[in-house]
């Protein structure tokens, strides 16, 4: 919701806007709840599959997004609080080079340019997990090779905070 104007967006659209690139893992993820949940409709509810398709924040959307909009100042302070002391420069940068999705250890390394794994996960993963800023698509499988590492909330707000001007 916070991502999002007020006006009538696109699945393209809204995908963009967030950051992300699977459809399928979009819709279920995020227009399905938010549907089904009241605060997003379609423009065109008698054709839900059609091209032209667009989503709107219904009344309760644009309420919740209003409430959001006025707390968030007061959560970012909190997370400065909470969070601003234990972040070091190497997580800064982390934050700073990492997207809204879903990325490997390889891929992080890649975007941060470093190749000593072991050194990249003490000194990178392992504080913005301990931060609860990052988090692994796979808790119950740490050691995964599938695993996967993407921002949690407190690390989205802080990567905003982070890329203001």
């Amino acid at each position: 919701l916070s991502n999002i104007g007020y006006e009538a967006y696109s699945i393209t659209d809204l995908m963009t806007k967030i950051g992300l690139k699977s459809r399928p893992k979009f819709f279920s993820r995020y227009i399905q709840p938010a549907l089904q949940a009241g605060l997003v409709e379609m423009t065109i509810p008698e054709k839900p599959n059609s091209r032209l398709q667009k989503y709107r924040l219904t009344v309760s959307g644009v309420e919740l997004k209003s409430q959001l909009e006025k707390n968030r100042e007061q959560d970012n302070e909190h997370i400065r609080e909470q969070v601003g002391i234990q972040v070091g420069e190497q997580v800064n940068k982390l934050l700073s080079n990492i997207g809204y999705e879903a990325y490997s250890i390889t891929d992080l390394m890649t975007k941060i340019g470093l190749k000593n794994r072991p050194k990249f996960f003490s000194r990178y993963i392992q504080p913005a997990l301990q931060a609860g800023l990052v988090e692994m698509t796979i808790p119950e499988k740490p050691n995964s090779r599938l695993q996967k590492y993407r921002l949690t909330v407190s690390g989205v707000e802080l990567k905003r905070q982070l890329i203001k001007p």
